[in-house]
């Protein structure tokens, strides 16, 4: 989860409403620049958490994720809910590539397929992560950010950090982003709040331990397949293959 000097590369989320709010959402963390300085979070820390984002657009639009993250030295699983469908996404860092798990498809029984992507500076496929890599570019350094003090989140102690920032085609407006970062550097929440939106998001669950390895790999059965992932062909190959 807490990453160092790194950037990905993801798409969108294809939920219409979804979307929209979330655009938003990621318009606010993404006003925070980037550095090459030693980040304030620590990359090294080796645990599973749960991420909540909440975030609210124009015409009061509500878009609420919840996520998995483990974070080893170097890898990064994120994983939403079995129930969105979604895919889980394994940033490997040590390799420069993400790999996208796809869950299985219903309609398609035994195609198991994974994607492999390059990482690649900018936005990226979900918000959800877009928001975290943004805040985690904002951290690398305290230019721009106001320490506030000592404050106690989720049971751990923190430092809370604020970042305003102009909204460059508004006068006399800002992002205003509150950043708090336990003292063993792991990012506990983050707020945003501008013109007609408003962002939430939290760390909770937090559970340091060593992470199998296991889970920042395809799962075993899994074949790779290509950017554009067609299932009736999949499904063929498949069929093929079961009977030779």
């Amino acid at each position: 989860m807490i990453l160092k000097n790194r950037k990905s590369t993801l798409e969108p989320s294809s939920d219409k409403n979804g979307l929209m709010v979330s655009i938003c959402a990621c318009m606010l963390f993404a006003i925070a620049g980037t550095s090459t300085a030693e980040s304030l979070l620590d990359a090294d820390a080796e645990y599973s958490a749960t991420s909540y984002l909440e975030s609210t657009g124009p015409g009061a639009l509500r878009y609420q994720h919840v996520m998995t993250i483990r974070q080893a030295p170097g890898m990064v699983r994120f994983q939403p809910p079995e129930s969105k469908g979604q895919a889980t996404l394994i940033f490997r860092y040590d390799k420069s590539i993400v790999w996208a798990i796809i869950p299985e498809n219903r309609l398609y029984p035994g195609v198991k397929k994974y994607q492999e992507f390059k990482l690649k500076g900018g936005t990226g496929f979900d918000s959800h992560i877009d928001s975290l890599m943004r805040a985690y570019a904002a951290l690398k350094t305290l230019d721009g950010l106001t320490d506030l003090g000592k404050e106690t989140v989720a049971g751990y102690t923190s430092t809370h950090y604020q970042k305003r920032d102009p909204v460059p085609w508004l006068t006399d407006e800002f992002v205003v982003t509150d950043y708090w970062v336990s003292d063993s550097g792991v990012l506990l929440k983050v707020t945003a709040s501008g013109p007609d939106v408003s962002s939430s998001m939290e760390t909770k669950d937090i559970q340091f331990a060593k992470q199998p390895e296991y889970l920042f790999v395809p799962p075993p059965g899994y074949e790779k397949a290509g950017h554009i992932m067609n299932w009736d062909e999949e499904q063929k190959k498949l069929d093929a293959a079961s009977r030779n």
